[in-house]
């Protein structure tokens, strides 16, 4: 049988360790916190930049509309004023009343648009809406919006773009369509 050795209680000052982390715990914590904020800034960035050629894409759109609508809309007039009014089409007045319809559609559809951003990407989108001429489309912030979300309201209508989403689709349709075929493989 061996022999256990005897314990004694020791009355030396037992050193105290610091509370809480060391410095070099802190010092990884604050390298991978400042990490992470990195990572969010380029991923609102990269969301800032899809958002803005969205924008880019709806501004041409709209004024390829708008222009269409316009040219669309005379002959309506015109037709409606010979059909409706037939005496009345060759007097000043039909001439005045197409003039009249035609400057009132023209001012409904140069009523500025607000564009509702996330207030975190206000700042950035102003700039590039002045640099676009955009001066129709005026943003506007709403806390209510998440990165990447927008919305546009008209005086009739109101639109909800989500980039992450519309990317999201995209890729997935992308996927679906570079993926490879498996071959049905012939036996007999």
């Amino acid at each position: 049988m061996t022999p256990r050795p005897l314990l004694f209680e020791s009355f030396d000052a037992t050193p105290t360790e610091p509370e809480g982390p060391g410095p070099e715990w802190q010092a990884g914590h604050d390298a991978g916190f400042e990490a992470g904020r990195e990572a969010q800034r380029l991923e609102a960035a990269a969301l800032s930049e899809r958002l803005v050629a969205r924008i880019e894409d709806m501004a041409f759109a709209h004024a390829e509309a708008r222009l269409g609508l316009l040219s669309g809309l005379e002959p309506l007039f015109e037709t409606m004023l010979d059909r409706l009014l037939p005496g009345l089409a060759e007097t000043v007045a039909a001439v005045q009343l197409r003039a009249a319809l035609m400057e009132a559609l023209q001012a409904d559809l140069a009523a500025p648009l607000e564009l509702y951003l996330p207030e975190a990407e206000i700042d950035t989108v102003r700039p590039l809406l002045d640099a676009m001429g955009c001066d129709w489309l005026t943003p506007c912030p709403d806390p209510r919006l998440g990165p990447g979300e927008a919305v546009i309201r008209g005086p009739s209508f109101e639109t909800h773009l989500d980039t992450g989403a519309m990317l999201d689709t995209a890729r997935e349709a992308l996927s679906a369509l570079c993926a490879p075929k498996k071959e049905k493989l012939r036996h007999g």
